[in-house]
């Protein structure tokens, strides 16, 4: 992995997936399943995957599909275009705490929640 920061600032760290950053200028032939990008774009692939992932996380394998932060287009890349930055798990989802049960008064209705 390189030193080198991304040039834009990280806006996406809450999009659950794998960074990998471009370590070099794609320019795919087929341009409506693939997706162009500059050297030190931010690409991630979003979890869960919804196609064969290959190799490793650090060490992806063929062809991955990821969506370009800097351009918001979604399509594939080659695995040896990119490098491994982070992994961001899904949070955990905002739990409301609601309030009790209302006991029955027995005319059935239930009070609305506030």
């Amino acid at each position: 992995m390189s030193d080198q920061a991304p040039i834009y600032p990280h806006q996406y760290a809450s999009i659950p997936g794998i960074e990998y950053r471009v370590i070099d200028e794609f320019e795919p032939q087929d341009k409506k399943r693939c997706i162009s990008c500059q050297t030190n774009d931010i690409v991630v692939v979003k979890l869960p995957f919804n196609f064969h992932f290959k190799g490793t996380e650090q060490q992806p394998e063929g062809w991955l599909y990821c969506t370009n932060l800097r351009t918001e287009e979604t399509g594939y890349i080659y695995a040896e275009y990119v490098e491994y930055v982070q992994t961001n798990m899904p949070r955990p989802a905002v739990r409301t705490i609601l309030p009790p049960v209302p006991e029955d008064d027995g005319d059935g209705t239930v009070p609305p929640v506030i």
